[in-house]
């Protein structure tokens, strides 16, 4: 194999760099995107039509711009172990794991795929975008690890072998060599796979079988008499393989494997197509829910850092790293610098430790912010506590413990329930909900009530998304800058959400884009969903547990009916990134954040807005109430039935019914206004005969001669009202 030649000007390495498949990618008419420096085709023909392809039948991806990484000698097993994250040089030769790249800090570098491919040889397959941090980290830990190891410079371009099983010249040491530029990777994935690759002309000598070869395993064999390397392994939640030949073969294995499939349905894919299916399938990206800021744990990703490995890079991190910030914030808390120069052994230490210094006459109070993390890096952590709570901190009354966390179902299940070490110690609980939409505007004092009412319908009351809108940008150039750049904090927010409470994403991703669709029955989600009945409410139960759905009934003074029931997604910064960013990601990040909110979210802006409306209205009216000195009990929602939706309803224990209609956009005349409303009036189920109190709520006046008989609350009204003390 020859490495290719070095480019004859400073322009030309500066150009993507170009698969050895890309004039076959031009003769089939595709459309090509830079990603980590290389031209590679985005999509063919659809983007839809290509994942409906590898969930049906086979997709054939060109993924030579993944970075291939070659370790040899007889320490290759201990570097390996070394460098990444996982336990690999316990792996049997054949087998592959998933693995990171960490930081000193815990932070991730890259998430790789290790194959062993004998007892002193392994390959390591890496991203396109992190080719050159990961091969400086090697670099730098072969002159640091604790064996003989060393990173070539330029890879031994001839092998002159024809399987990668067997490889001359092997050191002593452990030798790194990057020889990403001497091969192509393929992947065929998709439920027709294996009848494909096995289909295919050329291919021989595989061994094992395909038919034998289990997941994250590897088989050798050749192609047109060059080495093949076959692992059944890929990034579409779909069965599959990726073939790894040299350059000279690439071109003939590429066209080898569409005659094999075409028959069988395999359709050429592109990068966008990977993305949607990869996201389907609940799996991480490199610069969304994986960066060098996040540890293994806040990825849900702490399964891949083996457990008992004397030493690795990342190993401090994050349980010793957070213990040594504990003791550092206790140092100075307390004015005691000591306690940041303690050496301690684990979290049961450095508790008494901290305790034992405090020497003050009130309750030392202890607070643990964003506990799950904590726990997951130190599992041990909740006994500890349990055993200090119980032996001396209950007792003594000296100890204040505050346990907060982010995330509702680890909270519940991990401190709160009856498994945990904890259950029945806690004295009190607080249920921190969102800002309410007048403490939500305080943080852009500077937007229109109206800007400031589109920013509450997308961020809601999280303080945190709250503050990633900069009031110096319109409400348009945050979604932009903000939600639609992929490099932006909340670009990838609500995967990073989902997958931490949550394990098999794609039918959680299906119900809530359903919902966000505005499928509220459940016959209705079913069939958007596809999901039979008894999953379905699984879902929607575990849905509602954590927050982000309701359960909605039709407001009367009856017992409801669960017939009636109806689903929404509560959770407004979710529900405006499933209905506009999770359908479209793909062509969104083709067309760049500023066109892409122009022509995939512009034109249907307006009417969202209008229905985060009618639930702004309702979350209004207990203050209307309480503005009013209405002092009756009351409940407040909605109505619907097969004849008449009515926006808002409060019923009150005085005999009394408000009714109301809500308008955000531009409305007809008073008189129109309020025939419209007579009429939902008149289809209310009123059985108790209550006086009816009518409401019209609106974004602005609209001329004079208001009906005398309406309660007419504009959104300046609105924002005016003030929350009870």
């Amino acid at each position: 194999m020859s490495h290719p030649a070095p480019p004859d000007t400073a322009q030309a390495a500066a150009e993507p760099k170009r698969s050895p498949l890309h004039d076959r990618h031009v003769a089939l008419g595709a459309a090509f995107t830079d990603f980590g420096g290389w031209q590679m085709p985005v999509r063919y023909a659809s983007d839809l039509a290509e994942h409906h392809a590898v969930r049906q039948a086979a997709g054939l991806f060109d993924i030579s711009h993944m970075a291939e990484f070659l370790v040899t000698g007889e320490h290759s097993g201990a570097f390996v172990d070394y460098a990444l994250s996982g336990d690999h040089s316990g792996m049997r030769v054949g087998k592959a794991k998933y693995s990171l790249v960490l930081t000193e800090n815990g932070g991730i570098i890259d998430d790789v795929i290790v194959y062993r491919i004998a007892d002193d040889r392994y390959l390591v397959i890496a991203n396109a975008g992190n080719r050159d941090a990961v091969a400086d980290a090697f670099a730098l830990r072969a002159a640091r690890a604790p064996v003989a190891a060393s990173f070539l410079a330029e890879p031994r371009i001839d092998r002159g072998v024809t399987s990668f099983a067997v490889i001359p010249g092997v050191s002593d040491t452990a030798q790194i060599e990057d020889v990403t530029d001497q091969f192509a990777l393929v992947a065929v994935q998709g439920p027709a796979a294996q009848e494909i690759v096995t289909a295919t002309s050329g291919i021989e000598g595989v061994s094992p079988a395909l038919a034998d070869l289990g997941y994250y395993a590897w088989a050798a064999g050749s192609f047109a008499g060059a080495p093949l390397f076959i692992a059944r392994t890929g990034y579409t939640g779909e069965d599959g393989f990726e073939l790894l030949v040299p350059h000279r073969a690439a071109g003939a294995l590429w066209d080898a494997l569409l005659a094999a499939g075409a028959p069988r349905g395999l359709v050429p894919a592109g990068l966008a197509a990977r993305d949607t299916l990869r996201l389907e399938a609940g799996m991480p990206l490199y610069g969304h829910e994986l960066s060098l800021e996040t540890a293994p744990a806040q990825a849900g990703l702490a399964r891949s850092v083996a457990d008992g490995k004397p030493d690795f890079v990342g190993k401090r991190a994050p349980g010793e790293s957070q213990i040594t910030e504990f003791l550092e914030i206790a140092a100075r808390s307390l004015n005691e610098p000591l306690l940041a120069q303690a050496r301690v052994n684990g979290w049961r230490e450095a508790l008494e430790l901290v305790v034992k210094r405090w020497t003050g006459k009130t309750k030392l109070v202890l607070t643990l912010d964003e506990f799950q993390w904590m726990a997951e890096a130190a599992p041990e952590l909740p006994s500890v506590i349990q055993a200090l709570w119980d032996r001396d901190w209950s007792k003594s009354g000296r100890v204040m413990l505050i346990l907060c966390g982010s995330y509702l179902g680890f909270m519940e299940r991990e401190v709160l329930g009856k498994k945990s070490p904890l259950f029945g110690r806690r004295t009190a609980q607080i249920l921190l909900k969102p800002f309410n939409h007048l403490e939500a505007a305080e943080f852009h004092p500077r937007y229109s009530i109206v800007d400031q009412a589109r920013v509450y319908a997308i961020c809601g009351g999280i303080p945190m998304y709250l503050l990633n809108f900069d009031e110096k940008l319109s409400v348009e150039q945050n979604i932009s800058a903000k939600i639609l750049d992929d490099l932006s904090a909340l670009s990838r927010e609500p995967e990073f959400l989902l997958r931490e409470e949550l394990r098999d994403l794609m039918p959680y991703h299906a119900v809530l884009m359903a919902l966000a669709q505005g499928k509220t029955a459940p016959v209705q989600l079913a069939g958007s969903t596809g999901i039979d009945v008894r999953g379905l409410n699984y879902h929607l139960n575990t849905l509602v547990d954590l927050g982000y759905v309701q359960r909605r009934y039709p407001l009367t003074e009856k017992k409801p009916n669960v017939r009636s029931v109806r689903y929404a997604l509560d959770d407004p910064f979710l529900r405006f990134w499933f209905r506009f960013i999770f359908p479209h990601q793909s062509t969104l990040r083709l067309l760049g954040p500023q066109r892409g909110y122009v022509e995939m979210i512009k034109p249907d802006i307006e009417a969202y807005y209008g229905r985060c409306f009618e639930r702004l209205c309702r979350e209004c009216l207990p203050l209307i109430y309480h503005a009013e000195r209405v002092r009756t009990a009351f409940q407040y929602g909605e109505y619907w039935d097969k004849n008449v939706q009515v926006d808002v309803v409060g019923l009150r224990g005085d005999g009394w019914t408000d009714l109301g209609e809500c308008k955000w956009g531009d409305i007809p005349s008073w008189a129109t206004l309020a025939a419209e409303l007579e009429s939902k009036i008149s289809l209310y189920p009123n059985d108790r005969n209550a006086t009816v109190g009518r409401r019209l709520f609106i974004r602005a006046t609209k001329g004079k001669n208001k009906p005398a008989n309406i309660q007419v609350h504009t959104l300046t009204d609105l924002y005016a009202l003030k929350s009870p003390p």
